[in-house]
């Protein structure tokens, strides 16, 4: 205990940060203040209200309870300020539309005295809705209620998500402080940083005990996935990765089976590739190439000094291997169909029984014993064996999903990874949700790669995503069920396509929201998703991205490497389609059915690896579209080639040295050449960049628009 603290210490400090919860502020610190361990202190930090929060707060009168207000800081700035106040050695944080039970700090105090050395203890919540009620979704009570037996085995699934409720925890200030607190480049997974950080220095131990009422109503910044909130996952998973040190993460997973260094580094890779980080895939593919390295030490150790720069695809075409395109030829279909719940059970046998008949193999995973259907594997719908589930090379998964639950949505994000093709088909049933619900639901429609319903509100509900809804019969009767699996058949056979957007400075916000509103109107028959990479644009094109990312139009990745050719090979470690179409923002589509024929194209020919639009002097692809795959197998785009262009013709090369052929794209429409004027220019890098191409490629001239960009520098 620091000396300062010690003529005036408490035994816990209970710190509310608060911010517009005028509606629960007061319950949330009258039952800090209600604690039967008296010998506690209540810290309000209001960052900034502009309710009547700090009205509310003033009814309250106690001398344990210090309010503190503060211009607004954000979270973290919040959380670390009331770290430095904390005169307890123990802390907890509270947010202020959450509650604890009486007993909470007395019961994680004596489990802490129970388990000496203890630094960190952790307890269970009970999830209500707004009104404090039990919620009507399951999927968030599921989500934490995860107790895994010891430090090691909770590090080791915190790998791959935060089940941990942040107000459920208890912990040592001082530890706290010495690790460096709480991150203020962190607005959402600020409480997943620290205990990450200050797990692998103390143990820990579990009051198996609901202590904690967690209020889920709708506007809780880690209810919803998005872009940002991976993005800042996948920046604590690596900075844990990284500051714990690889061979220590291996060495956690060898103790849990007595495994070799080879199967304890591939089963470290699995749990990356659950969590469902994209940008933790190349570390994944590398960690389980070491299998077969004769020196696991040495490769772990070559691996551990790399992690920050291991943002690059990870497995290299090995020489004279041929890279996967996208099979015409049909490969063993095989259909997962999943009822999580028992009110879908019926509609989900159904559309199993019809797969079954027409000669599919079905898997019918549910929750509830379901009766047994001829032709039908049965199997449990919790997690662990939905991973099972998952296909080979050999087979085409189709993914079927009735209704949102928190254990379906984490296996359809692996599924989809895996190339499994995870349709949302929504039962009726599934319409009255309540917030947290439709926060749920949210999660789903982004794992899923077509949306289905069968009646006209349900469609309305899944379009609020802003992309495109399957309407199709209402399955009545077994003609109308049979038709109805003919047409999700047909849906499925389409190859999933992501049309990926590179944004950057010179990028206005005009033209960018020409661009995309151009793509969002000309979907047709082949459906696709949009994807956008901001590689350092302007703030007020941030603003137009981020605006369409929260309402679902598209998914806005951000590239740290600030590069057109990094944010390229992002988006192909980020997307699962089958296709990609990879474009500048200054490009656009000519209207519905423009990606159609290049699409039939390279479906009718095996060896066609790719179609670009050239310049009008036929000069470097401005748009490209090729099999997901195939790229990332030839190690993407060459960023060597950032910032400055030649890395598309680079590829071409190497797609032809591979035994492919790249096809002319006619010009999408009338566009600007995008290098005009405005375009900033880094005279070394493009000098940089026109070496690099001659040396690798001596017998192949340069394009004529890009040597006479070059004069113009």
């Amino acid at each position: 205990m620091p000396a300062g603290d010690a003529l005036h210490a408490v035994r816990a400090t209970i710190i509310v940060p608060s911010f517009n919860h005028a509606a629960w502020v007061e319950e949330a610190v009258a039952s800090a203040l209600a604690q039967t361990e008296r010998d506690v202190e209540v810290v309000v930090i209001d960052d900034g209200s502009t309710d009547d929060s700090l009205v509310r707060l003033a009814r309250l009168d106690d001398d344990r309870l210090d309010v503190v207000s503060q211009p607004n800081a954000g979270l973290s700035t919040t959380l670390d300020r009331g770290l430095a106040r904390a005169r307890g050695r123990w802390v907890k944080f509270l947010p202020s539309d959450d509650a604890l039970h009486p007993e909470c700090i007395a019961r994680q105090l004596a489990a802490a005295d129970a388990a000496p050395g203890a630094r960190l203890v952790f307890a269970l919540p009970t999830v209500v809705d707004a009104a404090g009620a039990p919620l009507s979704d399951p999927a968030p009570q599921a989500w934490f209620d995860h107790t895994p037996e010891g430090r090691d085995a909770i590090l080791r699934d915190l790998l791959e998500r935060n089940f941990l409720c942040a107000p459920a925890v208890l912990f040592d200030r001082d530890l706290a402080r010495l690790v460096g607190g709480f991150d203020p480049g962190l607005r959402i997974a600020q409480d997943y940083d620290l205990w990450l950080k200050m797990l692998p220095w103390a143990p820990a131990t579990f009051v198996r005990e609901r202590l904690v009422r967690v209020r889920w109503h709708g506007a809780n910044q880690s209810g919803v996935v998005t872009a940002a909130s991976e993005g800042e996952r996948a920046r604590v998973v690596r900075r844990s990765l990284d500051g714990f040190g690889l061979e220590r993460w291996v060495d956690l997973f060898r103790a849990r089976d007595d495994d070799g260094a080879s199967s304890a580094s591939a089963a470290l890779a699995d749990a990356l590739t659950r969590s469902g980080l994209h940008e933790l895939a190349p570390l994944a593919a590398r960690l389980r190439a070491l299998r077969d390295d004769a020196h696991q030490g040495e490769g772990i150790r070559r691996l551990a000094g790399r992690i920050g720069r291991l943002l690059r695809p990870a497995v290299p075409l090995s020489p004279g291997a041929t890279p996967p395109v996208i099979e015409t030829s049909p490969r063993v279909e095989r259909w997962i169909v999943v009822a999580a719940r028992a009110t879908t059970a019926s509609r989900a046998g159904a559309l199993a029984t019809v797969l079954a008949h027409d000669g599919v193999s079905v898997t019918l995973a549910g929750s509830t014993p379901i009766a047994t259907v001829p032709g039908v594997t049965l199997a449990s719908c919790d997690l662990a064996t939905l991973r099972t589930l998952l296909g080979t090379r050999d087979e085409r998964v189709r993914l079927v999903v009735q209704e949102p639950d928190a254990a379906v949505i984490a296996f359809a994000r692996e599924a989809r990874l895996a190339g499994v093709r995870v349709i949302y088909d929504k039962a009726p049933g599934v319409a009255a949700f309540a917030r947290a619900g439709i926060d749920s639901e949210r999660a789903l429609i982004d794992a899923a790669d077509d949306l289905v319903g069968d009646r006209r509100d349900t469609v309305k509900q899944l379009a609020t995503a802003r992309r495109l809804v399957h309407l199709l019969p209402e399955p009545t009767g077994v003609e109308g069920a049979a038709e109805r699996s003919r047409a999700l058949r047909a849906i499925a056979a389409r190859p999933t396509v992501a049309v990926v957007v590179s944004c950057s400075r010179v990028h206005e916000p005009s033209e960018v929201e020409a661009c995309l509103a151009g793509l969002e109107s000309a979907r047709d028959e082949l459906p696709y998703r949009i994807v956008v990479v901001d590689d350092g644009v302007r703030d007020d094109v941030l603003d137009v991205l981020v605006a369409r990312d929260d309402a679902g139009a598209i998914q806005l990745l951000r590239n740290a490497l600030r590069g057109r050719v990094s944010g390229r090979n992002l988006a192909l470690r980020a997307t699962a389609s089958e296709l990609v179409v990879l474009l500048d923002a200054d490009r656009r589509v000519a209207g519905p059915g423009w990606l159609e024929p290049p699409v039939a194209a390279l479906l009718e020919e095996t060896r066609l690896g790719a179609v670009v639009e050239r310049g009008r002097d036929g000069g470097t692809g401005w748009a490209w579209l090729a099999p997901r795959r195939l790229l990332q197998h030839l190690s993407g785009f060459d960023e060597a080639y950032d910032p400055q262009g030649l890395e598309d013709l680079d590829l071409q090369h190497r797609l032809r040295s591979a035994g492919y052929r790249v096809a002319h794209w006619q010009e999408l429409a009338v566009a600007p050449i995008p290098t005009r004027g405005r375009s900033v220019v880094d005279p070394t890098a493009l000098q940089r960049a026109s070496r690099r191409f001659v040396r690798r490629f001596p017998d192949v001239p340069l394009p004529r628009d890009w040597s006479r960009f070059a004069e113009q520098v």
